[in-house]
């Protein structure tokens, strides 16, 4: 996907490890509804904050209103 570029395996992931990694994120609160979930989770914890170059490209699509981003339906 346009954030991941082999930097995570999906966006729940990138979602985990920008919160875990944002010293201005206290907590986050992470639901699961399959076992599998947690041990994605954990995996995500282990990996750490996610790398300069995605963090900016996060923060340059928040300065933008998330134009250019993919639209995906709920």
């Amino acid at each position: 996907a346009f954030l991941l570029e082999g930097e995570a395996e999906d966006m729940p992931e990138v979602a985990l490890r920008f919160a875990l990694g944002n010293p201005c994120i206290s907590s986050a609160l992470v639901g699961f509804s399959a076992h599998e979930h947690i041990a994605a989770a954990a995996a995500a914890c282990r990996k750490g904050p996610l790398s300069a170059a995605v963090v900016r490209r996060i923060e340059a699509l928040w300065a933008s209103g998330f134009r250019g981003a993919p639209q995906r339906g709920c």
